[in-house]
């Protein structure tokens, strides 16, 4: 558990299924990164993802970008936010995307656990670039879970 300051960040929203998921993961990971490029901002940290779960079509909102040093100005579909302030639970999974579910499971857990509410949607952060990283198993991603 720590304390995280409110973090600027350039993100593109969406709206998907869960089997749609990756592919608009990567393409919005790369469609902030080229703004950012393009306008000669630097990134402040790896990107992210923060999910909702389904609603009753299946379909998840999702937020991805990168975080920047300040808030900056968006375009398009580009937009400026700022990522909340506050108390989380966090942690690190090494291994292929497909085993994170049993990280958000021990995570969850941890906070129960420890008498924590979960206080919103998790945000993951992608430390290994998969174009970089062959090997699934050599992934590292990270979880945050605001909490109370």
């Amino acid at each position: 558990m720590t304390e995280l300051p409110g973090q600027p960040a350039l993100t593109i929203r969406s709206r998907t299924t869960p089997d749609q998921l990756d592919p608009v993961i990567s393409e919005s990971i790369n469609g902030v990164a080229a703004y950012m490029s393009e306008v000669g901002i630097s990134r402040a940290g790896p990107p992210f993802t923060i999910s909702s779960d389904p609603d009753g079509e299946g379909m998840i909102e999702v937020s991805i970008g990168w975080p920047t040093a300040e808030q900056l100005p968006g375009r398009g579909r580009v937009e400026s936010v700022v990522l909340p302030e506050g108390r989380v639970a966090w942690a690190v999974y090494r291994g292929s995307y497909s085993g994170l579910g049993g990280a958000y499971r021990a995570l969850y857990e941890w906070s129960v656990e420890n008498e924590h509410e979960v206080a919103g949607d998790p945000r993951e952060l992608y430390y290994t670039d998969p174009d970089e990283v062959p090997d699934p198993t050599d992934y590292v991603t990270g979880i945050i879970w605001p909490i109370h």
